[in-house]
């Protein structure tokens, strides 16, 4: 008996080849609705119906219905943001750090290093705000850190920043303040390392010399006290030879007495 196609036949048949086909480009790409997670990455589940994004961290594979959900999984090993140095290469690397001090006078840190990572928890807020990838992760660093760094440091001026406890709080309001801005992207700051100041040669060779006159009027003091000391020493000496001496004599006139 011949079969007619209804419209029914024909809207099924269609929906059928529809779906293979689109199920076909998915699975070619790579998107079937499967996602492996290694342990660096972090998974986002975009569910298209509700517009809500989930963040899962955890490693191995995790299925989703790829009509009705979007998969997004981002890297968040840790990156190295170096400003000058030398040596191993990082991830980045920039000119090296000048601040204007209180006073006018400029100074530099040879070697600035942060080390971020995408933060896990926050994986959704990354992609939405920037997509997450490690590259506009470095360029939102780079953003922020310079002008971040040198507001941190620009309120000492040379001879204070080589005060160790004003290096370690310049340094601490920077990782204090870049950590917040980052925060609000889905990036983790993890460590903020900084060099010692350096100087202009005419100032360096000045701060050098201040440095040996200090240590020279250390090393005086202590010779002072050294020899005030001894001197007390000999005049206590003095002054028992003399009391045995007066009490050898009042013996004598004691006797003689």
């Amino acid at each position: 008996m011949r079969r007619f196609l209804t419209p029914r036949r024909v809207a099924a048949t269609l929906l059928l080849t529809s779906g293979l086909l689109y199920g076909g480009v998915r699975q070619l790409v790579g998107d079937g609705g499967v996602a492996l997670v290694a342990d660096h990455q972090v998974l986002v589940r975009h569910d298209l119906a509700t517009g809500t994004l989930t963040a899962d961290d955890h490693p191995g594979a995790h299925t989703f219905v790829p009509w009705l959900e979007e998969v997004h999984v981002l890297d968040r090993r840790t990156l190295r943001y170096v400003m000058g140095g030398e040596g191993s290469e990082p991830d980045q690397r920039v000119p090296a750090l000048v601040v204007r001090g209180r006073d006018g006078a400029n100074y530099a840190f040879l070697e600035v290093e942060l080390q971020v990572a995408l933060d896990g928890t926050r994986a959704a807020v990354a992609l939405v705000d920037h997509g997450g990838t490690r590259d506009t992760v470095l360029r939102l660093v780079d953003a922020y850190a310079r002008p971040v760094l040198r507001a941190a440091f620009g309120v000492y001026e040379p001879r204070e920043i080589v005060l160790p406890a004003n290096k370690q709080q310049g340094t601490a309001i920077a990782t204090a303040e870049l950590g917040r801005l980052l925060e609000r992207h889905g990036i983790q700051l993890l460590e903020l390392s900084v060099s010692k100041p350096q100087f202009a040669p005419k100032y360096q060779e000045t701060i050098q010399r201040r440095k040996i006159a200090e240590q020279d009027v250390v090393r005086l003091e202590s010779e002072r006290q050294a020899l005030i000391a001894g001197q007390d020493d000999r005049l206590e000496e003095l002054r028992a030879s003399e009391e045995r001496r007066l009490e050898a004599l009042e013996r004598e006139l004691a006797e003689a007495e």
